[in-house]
């Protein structure tokens, strides 16, 4: 699906979202004790005692919990939080004992949406934290659906995305991009989020197994490799290939190219070319060319520079 702009549907107001009304079913306004309340399970979105938190805090101090939380009633006599850990958190910070708080009937379907949707209207959203909400949502929407358009399994997500796309105004691809980024590692995953790695390199990280993405952040902690987009797919093709090690071991593209002195025409046979590199642009091979003519002179040392 190709995202139009000119379609692009907003999410739900927040008075939509959290006002109480008779007729859908709300209880109206009441107040809770805060050790009655609960985190949403899963909660994508970190509530972090940073300079925000501290003004919110006091803020909630003078005048109160001006807008109230919205929760839903569990078995176990508590109420799990869909709108408003923040303002939890900050009355607890204040020394509050009590919330106002709207309490809503809904299934779990329903409570992951309203909590995807109140919290993506924030100013400032992590990529893990958009990641993640976008999962949970498509997950959400994929249970609500019902009988889905077709039974298979990769056309149902098809359908899913497109609709998660329509509601948030993002592309269907994007979608997928940030949903990606699910599978990083923790620690490369944190970089995504402070900007050290581009969001499109960490995307492509994210279909290594768990062990390489843990050698990449290594080599990256210690500064032996900038993660951009064509490194991480340079990786990615060593990764595939089993030479992921050496690769990392060895100097970077970029270091080798500044120490070449003049590009040499060396052609290939066709037949070899793409039985080897496929459909693969020159530019991205030299990499893969390169790791292993390393690999083959440290085998073969004698034969290195031979007349």
């Amino acid at each position: 699906m190709k995202f139009d702009p000119s379609k692009r549907q907003t999410l739900r107001p927040v008075e939509e979202l959290f006002g109480a009304n008779e007729s859908a079913g709300d209880s109206g306004v009441t107040a809770l004790r805060l050790d009655q309340l609960q985190a949403f399970r899963e909660h994508p979105f970190r509530v972090q005692d940073d300079e925000e938190m501290a003004a919110l805090t006091d803020s909630v101090r003078e005048n109160g919990v001006l807008t109230p939380i919205v929760v839903r009633p569990l078995p176990n006599r508590k109420y799990e939080i869909l709108s408003g850990h923040r303002r939890t958190r900050a009355a607890r910070l204040a020394g509050l004992s009590e919330i106002p708080a709207i309490v809503r009937e809904l299934d779990d379907d329903a409570a992951t949406i309203l909590m995807v949707d109140s919290n993506l209207q924030r100013e400032k959203i992590l990529p893990s934290e958009k990641a993640m909400a976008y999962k949970l949502r498509m997950e959400a929407i994929k249970h609500q659906a019902g009988r889905p358009r077709s039974n298979d399994p990769k056309a149902r997500g098809s359908e899913s995305r497109d609709e998660l796309a329509e509601q948030v105004g993002e592309s269907a691809g994007q979608i997928q991009r940030y949903i990606r980024l699910n599978y990083l590692t923790p620690g490369l995953l944190d970089a995504v989020d402070d900007g050290r790695i581009p969001m499109n390199a960490g995307v492509t990280l994210s279909y290594l197994p768990p062990s390489d993405q843990e050698q990449i952040r290594h080599a990256f902690e210690q500064g032996k490799i900038q993660l951009t987009l064509a490194r991480a797919s340079e990786l990615k093709d060593a990764a595939r290939l089993g030479t992921l090690s050496t690769l990392l071991a060895g100097p970077t593209p970029h270091v080798s190219r500044e120490k070449s002195t003049k590009p040499v025409d060396l052609r290939l046979d066709y037949g070899l070319y793409t039985k080897y590199f496929g459909s693969r642009k020159p530019r991205e091979i030299m990499p893969l060319v390169e790791e292993a003519l390393r690999e083959y002179f440290a085998r073969h040392p004698g034969k290195k520079n031979a007349q």
